[in-house]
């Protein structure tokens, strides 16, 4: 079993794309490279985060997503991910601006 999950820092062009790949669970193909089209990505139930969140200082290659389930009243599970780990069940308060991406299982 491959890892679940691999961060990538790409030049495309001029832009450079700094994320997190999230594979499916049950996923035995070849990992992300290159050489592959967001068509067969999309197709293999990969999903691509974008490093999102704080932008700058200490955490421009870190991403962060609000989870839709709440902690308590004051907080809010969120994805923060960055080159070394994946923390998939961090909190933090619920006026941080993270973002918000929906991703569904695939069938």
């Amino acid at each position: 079993m491959k890892s679940t999950f691999k961060f990538i820092v790409a030049a495309i062009g001029s832009k450079i794309y700094k994320g997190v790949f999230l594979y499916p669970d049950n996923y035995d193909g070849d990992e992300v490279s290159i050489s592959m089209t967001w068509g067969q990505i999309n197709g293999a139930g990969i999903v691509f985060l974008p490093a999102a969140g704080y932008l700058g200082g200490p955490n421009a290659d870190t991403g962060f997503y609000w989870s839709s389930s709440a902690a308590d009243t004051s907080y809010v599970y969120r994805l923060r991910f960055n080159s070394v780990h994946v923390a998939p069940a961090s909190k933090d308060v619920r006026n941080y601006g993270y973002s918000v991406r929906l991703v569904a299982d695939c069938q």
